[in-house]
């Protein structure tokens, strides 16, 4: 499927911008959550725009995307969206590589 510069430009700024708010320098998960929603609301205008009506590789890039970047927070639905979309399972996230090697402190709790 032929997808346009335009929806991939959307997509990957709104993916990237999510994935800021994930980082362990700017870890804030309410951010997340409002990028979200900003991404869903610039999908929704893309595709209701009438003078340049989306394709369907457009409508399946974005939403993929979206599913992708939503994933940690919204687990279920973005699994269930990627699967309908692309017949594949999202891989579960894993901690960054700092965070695994990272050794808690003996008197972090007391």
């Amino acid at each position: 499927m032929t997808v346009s510069f335009e929806a991939r430009r959307i997509s990957e700024i709104g993916r990237s911008r999510i994935h800021k708010s994930f980082t362990l320098e700017r870890f804030h998960l309410r951010q997340a959550a409002e990028d979200i929603l900003h991404f869903q609301a610039c999908i929704e205008e893309y595709l209701s725009d009438t003078t340049h009506p989306a394709s369907l590789g457009d409508v399946s890039h974005m939403l993929c995307e979206f599913a992708r970047a939503a994933y940690p927070i919204m687990p279920n639905g973005c699994g269930v969206l990627f699967f309908k979309l692309t017949n594949a399972t999202l891989p579960r996230a894993q901690p960054p590589t700092e965070l695994q090697k990272a050794r808690i402190p003996n008197n972090l709790f007391g």
